[in-house]
């Protein structure tokens, strides 16, 4: 597809819906159905072409085109980790550092990798978590070491496309410029693996505290960027109440399905993945007080203005929301039929990775046989370096903290 080609996607209500971006209510679900489910793809360009980004490095357009179209198209139809969950980070990160008050502190440079970054952070998720691919002896563990596993595929495989002839999106920078934004963006998706979380608030905190933060330190606008980032994949309790309530129905599907796959496997289902025992406004309470209120106040203590503190007002008004509910009847948003029931984890086959085992016996049984088993989770890749990965829960060594949901 030509540049010329390029210009007729964009349709007059695409450019209608995009021209709202830069508000708090942005509606990433109203952009996913005007785009035929391509969110990501141009909410990206619009960012990158508004803010000046794709000009800035000698960026082949035609190739940024053909990278975030295999990018968007590696994400798959689970209920929450999809492409629509990566531009609605996207889209916070661009609240948070795009606008003027705020993105004078950083490079050209710095701005171009935090929104790829953003955009990738979680390229090729299959919709389970961690633990469970820790727990099943996923080839992915393995060559990860079980430490970020699926952090790090996220990243590895955003510089994997990179490498496609035609989708070469760093050829225009230097080797140093290369070196600094692949640094960037690998440091940035793999924090934002929840087992780092209390270390990066704690970290940011203690600089702001002791008004040490530096903005003309490169480590100090680094932790900034990825802070951001953090709060970006956090933000749905940040949103309107009716929003928040169709992400977190689109988040509690998702862990339902894990959990029915570890009840098949005999594995013990994890906290919050019952579908028939788990009390949702609870765990949003918690999922709050946790993880995400400190989050978000440690930032509006480094950035306070209209964004902030619309997102602090909106996150307390929910969770007086939630705390009203816990003791009532309460159903989830439909979730709908474009979602896939069960996404792929893309590996080679494997000796014992057969996910539709019924029982703990029968996947030992296949351990010591060491029958070939391939993923059932869905389609085959086009290549077996289509490695997948997930970061759908942690457990993190913190009070109260192992009975708080990770989305």
């Amino acid at each position: 597809m030509d540049s010329a080609q390029f210009s007729q996607i964009w349709t007059s209500s695409i450019v209608d819906c995009l021209s709202q971006a830069h508000s708090q209510d942005f509606d990433i679900f109203a952009l996913n159905e005007i785009t035929n489910g391509r969110p990501l793809y141009f909410l990206t360009m619009h960012l990158l072409k508004r803010h000046g980004l794709l000009n800035a490095f000698e960026l082949r357009e035609q190739f940024l085109h053909n990278y975030l179209e295999k990018v968007e198209s590696s994400y798959h139809k689970n209920p929450y980790h999809n492409s629509i969950h990566a531009a609605d980070v996207l889209h916070t990160v661009s609240m948070l550092l795009l606008e003027p008050d705020i993105s004078r502190s950083f490079s050209r440079l710095e701005l171009f990798s935090v929104c790829i970054a953003s955009a990738v952070h979680d390229l090729d998720h299959p919709g389970v978590g961690n633990p469970f691919l820790v727990a099943i002896s996923h080839p992915m563990a393995t060559i990860y070491n079980d430490i970020a596993v699926l952090e790090s595929h996220h990243a590895s495989r955003a510089f994997e496309i990179a490498k496609i002839p035609e989708m070469t999106i760093f050829q225009g920078l230097s080797t140093d410029q290369y070196k600094a934004a692949r640094e960037m963006i690998i440091s940035t998706v793999l924090a934002t693996d929840m087992a780092q979380h209390f270390s990066f608030i704690s970290k940011f905190k203690g600089k702001l505290s002791t008004e040490s933060l530096n903005m003309q330190d490169d480590g100090d606008r680094q932790l900034v960027l990825k802070m951001a980032v953090k709060c970006g994949d956090l933000c749905n309790p940040t949103k309107k109440f009716n929003a928040a309530k169709r992400w977190t129905s689109l988040v509690m599907e998702e862990f339902f399905r894990q959990g029915e796959k570890e009840l098949a496997l005999g594995l013990p289902v994890s906290k919050f993945m019952d579908r028939h025992d788990t009390n949702v406004p609870k765990c949003q309470l918690g999922f709050i007080d946790v993880l995400v209120k400190p989050l978000f106040e440690t930032w509006a203590q480094f950035q306070q203005n209209e964004f902030t503190g619309q997102c602090l007002s909106n996150m307390q008004a929910n969770r007086e929301v939630w705390a009203a509910l816990q003791d009532k009847p309460f159903e989830l948003d439909p979730v709908p039929d474009a979602f896939s029931p069960i996404q792929t984890i893309g590996l080679i086959e494997s000796p014992f990775a057969n996910l539709s085992f019924s029982t703990a016996q029968d996947r030992n049984r296949t351990r010591k046989e060491g029958s070939l088993r391939s993923y059932t989770l869905a389609p085959y890749p086009e290549d077996t370096t289509q490695l997948s990965g997930s970061a759908a829960s942690v457990n993190v060594d913190e009070d109260n903290y192992d009975s708080i949901p990770v989305q």
